[in-house]
């Protein structure tokens, strides 16, 4: 989270995602008004803090992180979804050897994708990983004048950040990428 940036680039001097809060307040709004349940609303904050929605997002990710969304089982317990962008198990990548896959490309030369043409074959494999939130971790819901308050909503956002980075980060680096 870059608190220059979302300061420096804000419509009202304060907090560009603050901005982004307001105008998508519907999202923390389940049918009976604004959310009191601390995952609901931290998963709203969340999706809010990332592209598509913010375009840079409030939220960066390691380039190897496809997405990272929420994640509800049958039972209504939530998780955060992760997908990284993962190197094919040797014997399949010796079995295919002028096959392509994970590319880097783009503005940045750290941003994984996959090969755009169909000149070649191409093989690419992902990592999924359920990562379980805790609720005694996340803030209770505030909102200010109908839309979720901004520092309750980082600090929601701040919390997820700290459980992913612990969870994903010795991931990345047993990919051989940690940065």
């Amino acid at each position: 989270m870059d608190e220059t940036y979302d300061r420096e680039y804000s419509s009202d001097g304060l907090s560009r995602y603050g901005a982004y809060l307001r105008q998508k307040r519907t999202m923390f709004d389940h049918g009976d008004g604004p959310t009191n349940d601390p995952v609901a609303f931290a998963l709203a904050a969340w999706c809010v803090a990332q592209a598509p929605i913010m375009a840079p997002g409030y939220v960066q990710s390691h380039p190897r992180v496809l997405v990272a969304d929420q994640h509800w089982d049958d039972d209504g317990r939530a998780a955060v979804l992760v997908q990284l962008a993962a190197p094919l198990p040797e014997p399949v990548a010796r079995s295919i050897d002028r096959w392509r896959g994970w590319e880097r490309q783009g503005h940045d030369p750290s941003f994984w994708a996959v090969p755009y043409d169909n000149d070649y074959p191409a093989a690419y494999a992902t990592v999924t990983l359920r990562i379980p939130l805790d609720r005694a971790a996340l803030p209770v819901p505030r909102y200010r004048t109908g839309a979720p308050h901004t520092a309750t909503a980082k600090q929601a956002v701040h919390a997820l950040c700290g459980l992913l980075n612990d969870q994903v980060v010795p991931l990345l680096a047993a990919l051989g990428d940690t940065g």
